[in-house]
């Protein structure tokens, strides 16, 4: 999943406008973290999730809420044994791209072929790690390696809400210095509101949930707005034909290049793995 650009002025905003003074919340900071992944569906179902797939349709917008450059992408999860990732997607130039983790390696085609750079391994690796953990939220905000912290109390769209803010502490997660806001309803325990932070990029993105759909008890909001500020358009993301424990078969994750048949001669037409939609 990428990333759209610049929104920290709405954060800033937001933050300025909401809450000037920390106070400590009636309920405490992990209480608030557990009851809001109960409004989700819970701990214990979200456990229960093996597998993952769905469409991704990203759409940005102009001046005038018209849009353009609609991009779509599939995308395959696994979280247990081991967390696998695999994302099939155009590139801007419009070539047929894939990205593989199988938990330790990652794996880039590009049209069929193999990019062993280690540039397009980095920027596939942190594509697979960043749609495994976004997605699985709020889920993961509990798990070890994760510091919370009570940022205040504030209102929005004439609610109030919790700023819980999420920090992965060295060694915890693939991003370290990554933090994560949530804004949480205090009476639904729903986000409002999620303002993350990329240390490597020096950006802060405002992200606004909604259309929640409820998968066997687990809900998952199906659209993501990022929100336009004076430097970034406006972003939508919307979660297509989503399916859990759909049984996803191991090759899909699988890093190893296939082994040519005897005799057979190399195609420049790309494959697809198994439980994936054909090349187009």
């Amino acid at each position: 999943m990428r990333r759209p650009r610049k929104a920290a002025s709405a954060a800033l905003l937001f933050c300025a406008s909401t809450c000037l003074a920390v106070e400590f919340p009636e309920r405490g900071t992990d209480q608030i973290a557990h009851l809001c992944i109960v409004a989700y569906g819970g701990a214990e179902r979200w456990s229960q999730v093996r597998d993952v797939r769905y469409t991704l349709v990203s759409t940005r917008y102009m001046s005038g809420n018209r849009p353009v450059n609609e991009r779509s992408t599939e995308v395959f999860l696994r979280y247990h044994p081991r967390q696998q990732c695999r994302i099939e997607s155009a590139t801007r130039e419009g070539r047929r791209q894939v990205v593989i983790y199988d938990g330790e390696k990652v794996r880039v085609q590009v049209d069929g072929r193999e990019d062993a750079t280690d540039a397009a391994r980095r920027r596939g690796l942190r594509s697979a790690l960043s749609t495994l953990y976004l997605f699985a939220l709020p889920f993961n905000i509990r798990e070890p390696g994760v510091t919370l912290t009570y940022r205040g109390q504030g209102k929005l769209d004439g609610r109030d809400v919790y700023r819980l803010q999420a920090s992965v502490r060295p060694g915890g997660g693939p991003s370290p210095a990554d933090t994560y806001e949530f804004l949480i309803d205090t009476e639904s325990f729903q986000v409002q509101r999620l303002v993350y932070n990329i240390a490597s990029e020096a950006v802060t993105y405002v992200v606004r949930w909604s259309d929640v759909a409820n998968l066997d008890g687990i809900l998952r909001p199906a659209r993501w707005d990022y929100l336009a500020t004076e430097k970034q358009k406006a972003l939508t993301y919307e979660f297509r034909n989503l399916k859990l424990n759909s049984g996803l078969p191991d090759p899909l994750f699988s890093t190893r290049s296939p082994k040519p048949r005897p005799g057979a001669r190399p195609s420049s037409r790309p494959q697809s793995a198994p439980g994936a939609p054909s090349a187009p």
